[in-house]
């Protein structure tokens, strides 16, 4: 039966095109008619309705305009950006990764890392900010902009950033680009330690090689956008108008690093040191 092909119910337009090079050639009405008389029901994969989905639950979710279109460059503290990515680690594990991006620095000025996709750890991000760099923002006329994710739309979020005087921004609907650097983040971690997670089978390892990742980028990893200094050291820069002195640091990064229990290879000269690998 043409219909049941290999065990699985085929469509009309399967039918159709399976029975063009048979002799029992018919129109694709006349397959739907007897799909129909014959109550032949194909299995589809269901159409995900975004917006109804998740305003089923009686929620009410707010929506933001693209206040920052794409001029991320306005100055530090005055443009940043958030997302969420999914960490997948050891066999079969997703941890999620929630963070703060100064657009002008590079820095990650906020993280979080969780078990759990609700939005109290989006939240929870929001305050980490708030106590860590509260005093460095401009409030009301510091953007914190995002996707338009539950998370991000929800009246907890909403409401936490007009309490702290920030303005929310969100990119157009399905559009990457307009929170690009953010993404780029992402990218740059996954490239340098997403080699790591598949040998870490406990949460808590994969919180300490973040914990020592962050460090490194915030106030390590040299850029060259960023007049070949680390996101910190840039933020000093810009703000003070002081070009930090490069020179050797010496300190036993091994030592450093042994509460963590990582193993960690690093690479010096004379401008600056890189962190090659991490072994957890």
């Amino acid at each position: 039966m043409t219909y049941n092909m290999d065990g699985i119910g085929m469509g009309a337009r399967s039918i159709y095109e399976h029975l063009k090079n048979t002799k029992y050639q018919m129109s694709l009405n006349k397959i739907r008619r007897l799909e129909k008389k014959y109550n032949l029901i194909c299995p589809i994969r269901l159409r995900k309705f975004y917006h109804e989905c998740k305003t089923a639950t009686g929620e009410i979710h707010k929506y933001f305009d693209n206040k920052v279109a794409r001029l991320f460059k306005q100055g530090a503290r005055k443009v940043l950006l958030t997302d969420i990515s999914y960490i997948q680690f050891g066999n079969g594990k997703t941890a999620y990764l929630s963070a703060i991006k100064d657009a002008e620095t590079n820095e990650i000025l906020a993280y979080r890392l969780s078990q759990d996709f609700s939005t109290s750890f989006v939240n929870s991000t929001v305050n980490d900010l708030i106590d860590n760099h509260g005093n460095e923002l401009k409030t009301e006329s510091t953007y914190l902009h995002s996707d338009q994710g539950s998370h991000y739309t929800s009246i907890k979020y909403c409401d936490l950033l007009k309490d702290a005087k920030l303005v929310q921004s969100m990119s157009r609907r399905g559009n990457c680009w307009d929170n690009a650097p953010m993404e780029s983040f992402f990218g740059v971690l996954k490239s340098e330690i997403g080699h790591h997670f598949k040998n870490i089978n406990h949460f808590s390892k994969l919180e300490k090689l973040f914990e020592a990742y962050m460090e490194y980028y915030n106030h390590r990893r040299i850029q060259l956008s960023l007049a070949g200094l680390s996101p910190s050291d840039y933020y000093k820069y810009i703000t003070t108008r002081i070009y930090p002195t490069k020179k050797v640091l010496n300190i036993n990064i091994k030592e450093l690093y042994k509460s963590n229990h990582f193993d960690i290879n690093i690479e010096m000269n004379s401008s600056y040191m890189s962190l090659v690998s991490l072994q957890v």
